[in-house]
């Protein structure tokens, strides 16, 4: 009696341990629990389907220069897509293998049938290697103010600029040089042996290599050529939450390229790297500035690290924000600590 007990459970736990791996398997590649089971097809089906939402979210980098307001549409509905047919993949192997008999090891052909997703669901990614891709960065501070402002999450398209020229006027993110061309020998070695490397920084690119970077009282001149301001306003910032905004100028600026991007500046006494020497930016390396002028650590801080910017530490250049909180500290213990989603600033195209 206890034999045959014993003789008909061992199918049904054998049964149950399968159902258990084609779903858990399916959640890592949808489309291999299906393989698993020895429906082929079936299981090329779902990964095929997560294949062509992974491209949606790659075939939006060349929409973005046309059409901007397209992209994040877009990845949110691949990101949804690809959601829901993780989940769809897993509750369909638990289903098969409830049903279906439990797999002979017909293993080369099995595992050639694995090999082949695997390849087919990582091929989208393999693009990254010869194209720009999509990497999520967020913006730690108010340097960038009004473009990013603390709290906000955005896009970079990766390797932009293994593909193209840089621009003055490209808002990049890179990694920070830890140079100090400004400072005299002694003391540049003294700051770089502290300085952290693994910081990334996003500024604004105002000189090419060659140019001949000087400001004069807050005026950025190229080459001799000040850049034209427009539309000269005002601004409210505050640097903390719960404090009272405060006041700045604001204009537009315009580089020789055509860029057009709005810079702030303060309006109380005169910030110290208002006024810079004449610099003429080495070969292979750019001059970079934060668009709230007054407070940022960039190219005209001798003791920021930022310097000249080489080409291969560019990481990518900004394109929209697909996230917005309020990243800002409180001064108040009883300010609230919950964050606050700024819808407004979701999906804005980084100019």
């Amino acid at each position: 009696m206890s034999i045959d007990l014993g003789k008909s459970k061992a199918p049904a736990a054998r049964r149950m341990r399968t159902r258990i791996w084609a779903t858990l398997i399916s959640f890592s590649v949808p489309g291999i629990g299906q393989a698993f089971l020895g429906h082929y097809r079936r299981g090329a089906i779902f990964t095929l389907a997560i294949v062509m939402a992974v491209l949606m979210v790659k075939t939006s980098i060349f929409l973005w220069p046309a059409w901007p307001q397209a992209v994040l549409p877009i990845i949110l509905l691949a990101a949804a897509a690809v959601l829901v047919i993780i989940i769809w993949a897993a509750i369909d192997s638990w289903q098969l293998a409830r049903r279906a008999a439990v797999p002979r090891l017909t293993w080369p052909k099995r595992y050639l049938v694995y090999l082949i997703l695997f390849l087919a669901l990582f091929t989208p990614n393999s693009l990254g290697l010869i194209a720009p891709n999509w990497r999520g960065f967020r913006a730690p501070s108010a340097s960038m103010v009004p473009s990013l402002q603390p709290g906000d999450y955005f896009l970079v398209l990766e390797s932009y600029y293994a593909w193209h020229e840089p621009r003055r006027g490209d808002l990049v993110v890179f990694r920070l040089p830890c140079q100090y061309p400004l400072l005299d020998r002694a003391n540049a070695k003294a700051f770089e042996a502290r300085c952290d490397r693994s910081v990334d920084f996003v500024k604004r690119i105002a000189g090419l290599p060659g140019d001949r970077v000087q400001l004069k009282e807050g005026v950025v001149f190229v080459n001799d050529i000040a850049l034209t301001r427009e539309a000269p306003g005002s601004f409210t910032y505050a640097t903390f939450r719960d404090e009272a905004p405060k006041p700045y100028r604001s204009a537009i600026e315009t580089t020789p390229d055509g860029a057009r991007y709005t810079i702030i500046e303060t309006l109380r006494g005169e910030p110290a790297l208002d006024n810079t020497e004449p610099v003429v930016v080495p070969l292979d390396s750019y001059f970079v500035l934060g668009d709230n002028r007054d407070d940022s650590a960039d190219s005209r801080d001798p003791v920021s690290g930022v310097g000249y910017v080489p080409r291969d530490y560019l990481i990518g250049k900004a394109a929209l924000i697909y996230f917005s909180i309020d990243g800002r500290s409180s001064l108040g213990r009883d300010a609230s600590s919950f964050p606050v989603i700024r819808w407004e600033r979701i999906g804005m195209p980084l100019s």
